[in-house]
């Protein structure tokens, strides 16, 4: 009966905590008055794993699963098992967006992890300078990402992420590589901290005479765990020329561990999730209320071959 009513109290605790940083961020959300719209390589701001992003893509100081790949690859040497994860989402009419990630512990303090992501449409009309139609038209982007932690100390871990970006729409092939470099360190089991510097060597895609270049974007985040069931989450990011943006989320752990809620303030928009754990998969499920409707991402993560221990 003690215990019942202690885990009722750290839940209100925590709820209450999250709720008041929901009132904040949306009190700070008038400063952001530009989005990711016209950013070269947009795609890469759409995120990856449906877990990270049911809580309001909040992730970067927690970063435990193959999606660190993508939030902070620093995150990468807290796993001990090798995993696999793959996301798939329907944007919008004939646009696909596809996230595939592995990651390879080793007894090393490295450990590597191997990504892809897909942003592609098809289906477009062409027409000539007369307004006739011709054939159709597909646009594909496509980002190969290469990732490596190192552990330096207990609980202070470095990473970064090479990635190949290769752009085709009709006559246009062109492709660039990047670099984003991080870092996660944990005060203690309950309280960490994560930054990634992406684009710290920009993608420059050449279209004729024209180049594009990502922007510097410098993301920061700390995640609390008030216990082993509940985690609280924070983030904030801020690119060349465009505002800040403010992200926070809650992730509570249920049934021992196997089933997850999830809810989430992403910039403008509530996030929700929920997520399924039967073994060595997961199932993650997230939705997004945007101002033109609900969007939905699925993922499954799968983990395999034995736990793997630091020297």
């Amino acid at each position: 009966m003690c215990q019942i009513y202690n885990i009722n109290k750290v839940m209100k605790k925590s709820l209450f905590l999250y709720l008041s940083i929901i009132f904040l961020l949306a009190g700070r959300a008038s400063f952001a008055t530009k989005g990711d719209g016209g950013l070269p390589c947009y795609f890469l701001n759409l995120g990856a794993g449906a877990r990270a992003l049911g809580t309001g893509r909040a992730f970067v100081a927690l970063s435990d699963d193959v999606s660190a790949i993508y939030w902070n690859p620093a995150g990468l040497s807290q796993l001990t098992r090798k995993g696999a994860s793959f996301m798939h989402a329907i944007l919008f009419e004939d646009t696909r967006y596809n996230f595939i990630g592995y990651a390879h512990p080793t007894y090393s303090p490295l450990n590597f992890g191997l990504g892809l992501i897909q942003l592609a449409s098809s289906g477009y009309e062409e027409r000539d300078i007369f307004n006739l139609p011709g054939g159709t038209i597909s646009d594909q982007n496509n980002a190969f990402l290469l990732s490596i932690s190192y552990r330096l100390s207990e609980g202070f871990s470095l990473g970064t992420t090479g990635k190949v970006i290769n752009k085709r729409c009709d006559d246009i092939n062109t492709s660039s590589y990047g670099l984003t470099l991080s870092f996660l360190y944990g005060l203690n089991y309950s309280l960490s901290f994560g930054l990634n510097l992406q684009n710290v060597i920009p993608v420059r895609l050449k279209r004729e005479e024209l180049t594009d270049a990502t922007p510097l974007n410098v993301k920061f985040g700390l995640a609390y765990k008030m216990n082993d069931f509940i985690i609280l989450l924070l983030d904030v990011d801020k690119s060349e020329d465009r505002s800040f943006k403010f992200h926070g989320g809650l992730e509570f752990w249920i049934s021992e561990e196997r089933f997850a809620l999830r809810i989430g303030y992403d910039q403008s928009n509530l996030t929700f999730g929920i997520g399924v754990r039967l073994k060595d998969f997961q199932i993650d499920y997230a939705v997004i209320d945007q101002d033109l409707g609900l969007s939905h991402r699925i993922s499954i993560s799968i983990e395999f071959g034995s736990m793997i221990l630091k020297r």
